[in-house]
């Protein structure tokens, strides 16, 4: 085991049972899933992260999406929220984690906005 494993391992779990603990104080599904995001991007070491939830119906539309990472500005410079084509329409049929490098260079890969930050055009996902 590497020289601090053991601490890191207990800082992760500290901050795992903290999120629970404020989840289960508020159950306001909106402050939940924006709290799961936050915790899971501390954990990876993300800069950004986000969460789609999909409708229980036949057609698995995005029904809601908590992002983690971006001001206000910078969510506005994206415009549009995401709709489900490309990647995204990829993991709402093959529900699996997907980590890449680069998305734009993923066969499915529909389009980046101009105003997305760079962590979607290149290695800068985790800074």
């Amino acid at each position: 085991m590497r020289e601090g494993a053991a601490e890191d391992d207990h800082t992760e779990l500290r901050l795992l049972l903290g999120a629970v603990a404020g989840m289960s104080a508020d159950l306001n599904l909106d402050r939940v899933l924006r709290r799961i995001v936050q915790v899971g991007s501390r954990l990876v070491g993300s800069r950004y992260a986000a969460l789609g939830v999909l409708d229980a119906g036949p057609e698995g539309r995005l029904r809601t999406f908590v992002q983690h990472g971006m001001s206000p500005e910078e969510e506005q410079a994206v415009g549009e929220r995401p709709r489900g084509r490309g990647l995204l329409g990829l993991l709402f049929e093959h529900p699996v984690p997907l980590r890449l490098r680069d998305m734009s260079e993923h066969p499915a890969s529909y389009g980046v906005p101009p105003g997305h930050p760079p962590c979607a055009r290149s290695s800068e996902c985790r800074s």
